[in-house]
């Protein structure tokens, strides 16, 4: 999925504002598409759901499922999906400190 997400992107993202913060705007470009997933293991049939494609400064783009309400706007997207690396680095910074990273517990 990431390779056909990397050759839509540019053609079909634009830049929108995530949030206000206390330097501004932050904006970054996102691209939101619905898409049919088939999750192995987990369910019988494919299921819609909204795919959020989003840029970061560094041009990785972080891909997220959601299954949002159909009218959910890019930019609500963009916001729900931007806590998610805080969330990850909160974890990846605990295991660390406690000692959990070495997979010696």
């Amino acid at each position: 999925m990431a390779g056909w997400v990397a050759a839509q992107f540019p053609k079909q993202s634009r830049e929108v504002c995530i949030r206000q913060t206390t330097q501004g705007e932050l904006r970054a470009r996102v691209w939101v598409a619905e898409v049919w997933v088939w999750e192995e293991g987990t369910a019988s049939r494919p299921e819609l759901r909204t795919l959020v494609a989003r840029e970061h400064d560094d041009g990785e783009l972080k891909i997220s499922l959601t299954n949002a309400p159909a009218g959910t706007s890019w930019e609500e997207l963009a916001y729900m999906q931007a806590p998610r690396h805080w969330i990850e680095r909160t974890f990846q910074d605990t295991k660390s400190e406690l000692g959990m990273a070495q997979g010696h517990f």
